[in-house]
């Protein structure tokens, strides 16, 4: 009895330590100011982002190497405009691509600052943004979904 009991928990147990050891990692923060750390975006992403960038934004994008999920298993880019390009008061263009053998867009926004983890879905972090002026802030909370991030929840703070 108690082994058969003991043989049902571990999976149970396995699974609880696991979240738990997702949720005690640090997150990654970084601001869209200033450009440190941030160099140049592979051809292959700049083609990628052509896509979804408006036609007439000329500027100069850079990147910096990310982890989108817990011990590095999914490398990715944060991508954004160098100098201030494209920037609005509340705001820069921020894009999250899942590098590898194809790289994939996963999050086109926009914001102040952007958070990856500490909790994860979908076998990647979640992302917080933020962005606002002297007027007011709005924090977003994105999931991903298994293709893209997608909009959980959205605060505005006055």
């Amino acid at each position: 009895m108690k082994r058969k009991l003991l043989t049902k928990s571990l999976p149970a147990l396995a699974l609880a330590l696991s979240a738990i050891a997702a949720h005690a990692a640090k997150p990654q923060i970084f601001s869209i100011e200033p450009d440190d750390g941030f160099g140049a975006v592979p051809a292959e992403i700049e083609v990628l982002l052509s896509h979804v960038r408006a036609a007439d934004d000329h500027c100069h994008l850079i990147g910096k190497p990310v982890q989108l999920a817990p011990g590095g298993k999914v490398p990715g880019l944060l991508v954004k405009t160098a100098d201030g390009g494209g920037w609005g008061s509340a705001m820069g263009p921020v894009w999250l691509v899942r590098t590898g053998n194809k790289p994939q867009l996963v999050l086109d926004q926009g914001g102040t600052s952007l958070q990856l983890g500490p909790a994860v879905r979908h076998g990647l972090y979640e992302v917080i943004l933020e962005e606002g002026n002297a007027g007011s802030s709005i924090t977003n909370y994105w999931s991903y979904n298994g293709r893209k991030y997608a909009m959980r929840k959205r605060v505005v703070h006055w």
